[in-house]
């Protein structure tokens, strides 16, 4: 990892609060330039940096937070996140300078893709991990993981992205179960070999699995991690029922149907409807 310079000092207040700022190499790692690590967060490290970029604070590209547990972390729309010890709070941010077709879809599926490639890597949990439209990681139906991205777009230019990655590894948090989530678990849920499924060792498949994906994507290779988010969709070709997605409003149901396809912008095509649906909550049914 890269030696910190002046800026690194401003962000890692940001990042870390207080709490002393200690530097380290990873003599083998040539890919991610920075790695801030927080025992405990009284913030999200991914608001936190959505806020450094758009007050136009330079951020090292290819940065990787994490944060052992903490407190107001949340998922898609602000929707709360329990952070126990033992699980991953990542944040990655990437800064690609260059234009990418179907930047937002792409960086998501990027991070989804990644996640279920990582945990593929544990020989328990081979071919287990399925993809729920749009952005959940389920595993027998309950939940695993969620990821968020917001990216920066200047023109056609993908100056950032920035990734949230929260996985449950080894601690199962006490969620109120709802149509949407009806159940949550963690992978020591599934996964009877400790010694490869623990939090430090899915890091390190994880960061691996990012890096590779991230390298297709600014390849062009968009459309190589959509086939596999397909095919690792829990989605297709099951009866489901889609939500308006408001945390203000009352629910109101928008599509319901068979999926029959995910297009390139992760539109969601009901198979009878003319129009894809675009947003919303999903409930599978049966």
């Amino acid at each position: 990892m890269h030696s910190r310079g002046p800026s690194i000092q401003g962000i890692s207040g940001e990042l870390l609060g207080s709490a002393k700022l200690s530097e380290a190499v990873l003599e083998s790692e040539n890919f991610w330039g920075f790695c801030f690590i927080s025992e405990y967060s009284h913030r999200s490290q991914y608001d936190s940096l959505i806020d450094l970029a758009r007050r136009n604070v330079p951020l090292p590209d290819r940065m990787i937070c994490l944060s052992g547990s903490g407190e107001n972390f949340h998922g898609f729309k602000g929707r709360p996140w329990v952070a126990l010890p033992g699980n991953i709070h990542m944040v990655a941010y990437l800064a690609p300078d260059q234009p990418i077709k179907y930047s937002t879809a792409g960086f998501m599926v990027l991070a989804a893709v990644s996640v279920v490639q990582a945990i593929d890597d544990i020989s328990d949990l081979r071919g287990r991990a399925a993809l729920k439209w749009i952005n959940d990681i389920l595993i027998e139906g309950a939940k695993i993981c969620g990821v968020i991205v917001h990216t920066q777009q200047e023109g056609n230019i993908v100056a950032g992205a920035i990734l949230g990655i929260g996985l449950n590894v080894e601690a199962t948090p006490v969620v109120s179960a709802t149509p949407y989530v009806p159940k949550v678990a963690s992978l020591s849920d599934f996964c009877e070999r400790r010694d490869q499924c623990n939090r430090r060792e899915i890091v390190r498949k994880l960061m691996t699995r990012l890096k590779e994906n991230y390298l297709m994507l600014i390849g062009g290779a968009y459309l190589d991690l959509l086939d596999y988010y397909q095919e690792r969709s829990i989605v297709l070709g099951r009866e489901v029922a889609i939500y308006s997605d408001s945390l203000s409003e009352i629910d109101v149901e928008i599509a319901r149907g068979k999926t029959v396809r995910i297009g390139p912008n992760l539109e969601l095509y009901i198979e009878g409807r003319e129009m894809p649906v675009t947003g919303g909550r999903l409930v599978l049914q049966g």
